[in-house]
């Protein structure tokens, strides 16, 4: 059954449970069947972190708590680097179960954490017409990275991926934001665990 395209908690919430259940299918896959099921993991949550680090997360930040945005940009960023740590070892590769272990219990607590306090304080902030608007806004949003957004195409991490496992550089690779945050960190920049991927590089510029 679809989720309401006007209901913010169940487009999020029905997120997680795809998520949940490509784990699930990428454990009991073997070999190369593992490939294509680890492709749309990727593209899955690259997309969702996304509509929520643009969409949902300025509203939590602005009707409820700092600090909970502030973690799960971080939990964020520390998904990116296991899904890149995932794409860089072959389905059958020393590694591989490890790093999707990483990955699942990652992922694990930072829903636990949005379905039973943010979503919940959310919805009970906001009233029914701003919550479809919200709704609304993170099934458009989903819509058009999933379709329109080349840079998300799992075949391209793969890719690069395989070009990293050859030896290769990859070519016209960009800077990701996780490595911009990293490089906030070191240099003492404020506030860049809330910044977006254009204002990390005009603050480290």
């Amino acid at each position: 059954m679809a989720p309401d395209a006007t209901d913010p908690i169940q487009l999020i919430t029905s997120d997680h449970r795809q998520v949940e259940a490509l784990f699930d299918q990428i454990e009991s896959a073997e070999g190369d069947e593992r490939s294509p099921l680890v492709e749309r993991l990727v593209r899955e949550l690259t997309v969702h972190m996304r509509i929520e680090e643009e969409h949902l997360y300025p509203i939590v930040q602005r009707e409820l708590d700092d600090e909970m945005v502030v973690e799960a940009n971080t939990e964020h960023d520390l998904a990116r680097g296991g899904l890149d740590k995932l794409c860089s070892l072959a389905p059958d590769e020393p590694g591989f179960g490890a790093a999707l272990d990483m990955v699942r219990a990652g992922i694990k607590h930072h829903v636990e954490e949005e379905e039973q306090e943010v979503l919940p304080k959310l919805q009970s902030k906001l009233d029914g017409e701003r919550l479809t608007e919200l709704g609304s806004e993170l099934a458009a949003a989903k819509e058009h990275l999933m379709n329109a957004e080349p840079e998300l195409h799992p075949e391209r991490r793969s890719r690069r991926a395989g070009a990293r496992r050859k030896g290769g550089t990859p070519r016209n690779r960009g800077t990701t934001r996780a490595e911009l945050v990293d490089k906030a960190k070191a240099r003492g920049v404020s506030g860049y665990s809330k910044m977006k991927k254009a204002k990390l590089e005009k603050a480290l510029a």
